[in-house]
């Protein structure tokens, strides 16, 4: 059991390098991610170090966190009407969309939530065990949390998988990891990384190739020039998200 649990945003990981090696020089024992082992189970871990710590330090600054945001609480960031960069890894790293039918029952998943409760997607990508997407909300609405429990639900009831002590299928992982988009570059950058993802992961050579992904229609909105990808862009240069 650690003594302090760091949560921080992915931007600030140097930072919490820096806090955490401060902290132990003082003689406390600090939980932060980079101690995951290979093997390990994210949410797993993760639940277990936070539930166990004694105290929990949570890092914002002005690179990771805009103006005007409210919180509910240290794990999640609402900002109404926003525009959010979200990724989702199944659980275990199960390649569950391999399988075309469980593409197509999460893509039914994401209508159905829709018609109830409008979003609009600005990208997306599915990969055999996670995805990335770009979701913009109503102005006033800050309930994505709502949206992906439904959506995760759909596809889970669909799928045979064992279930876990609170009798839920081990399909997701139970948390995900969630980015406030802070401005146009900021849009720009993650809806780059959504399109380019499949050829990160050498699954295709060109963006163009993969079938999951919301690419050909960004294309034919004049958001990309021909030959896009086929090289790593510079603006995803140090972006690691999955």
């Amino acid at each position: 059991m650690a003594d302090i649990f760091i949560s921080y945003k992915r931007e600030e990981q140097d930072k919490a390098r820096q806090l955490a090696v401060a902290l132990e020089k003082q003689g406390w024992s600090v939980w932060w991610d980079p101690k995951l082992r290979a093997g390990d189970y994210f949410d797993d871990v993760i639940e277990k170090a936070l539930n166990e710590a004694r105290c929990v330090i949570v890092m914002w600054s002005k690179r990771s966190v805009p103006p005007n945001i409210t919180m509910s609480n240290y794990r999640r960031v609402y900002v109404p009407g926003g525009c959010f960069f979200f990724t989702l890894v199944t659980h275990g790293r199960q390649r569950l969309f391999e399988e075309d039918e469980n593409v197509d029952r999460l893509r039914e998943g994401l209508r159905s939530t829709m018609k109830k409760h409008p979003f609009q997607i600005d990208a997306i990508v599915i990969l055999p065990d996670h995805l990335h997407t770009v979701w913009r909300l109503p102005p006033g609405d800050t309930d994505y949390l709502l949206r992906w429990r439904l959506i995760k639900h759909y596809l889970a009831s669909g799928i045979l998988a064992p279930t876990n002590h609170r009798g839920e299928k081990r399909v997701w992982q139970r948390r995900f990891w969630e980015h406030v988009i802070r401005n146009e570059d900021d849009w720009r950058n993650h809806v780059d990384y959504v399109h380019y993802n499949p050829v990160k992961h050498r699954y295709v050579r060109r963006p163009s190739d993969w079938r999951w992904s919301s690419f050909e229609r960004a294309s034919r909105r004049g958001w990309y020039s021909s030959g896009w990808g086929a090289l790593e862009p510079m603006n995803l240069c140090g972006m690691n998200f999955e």
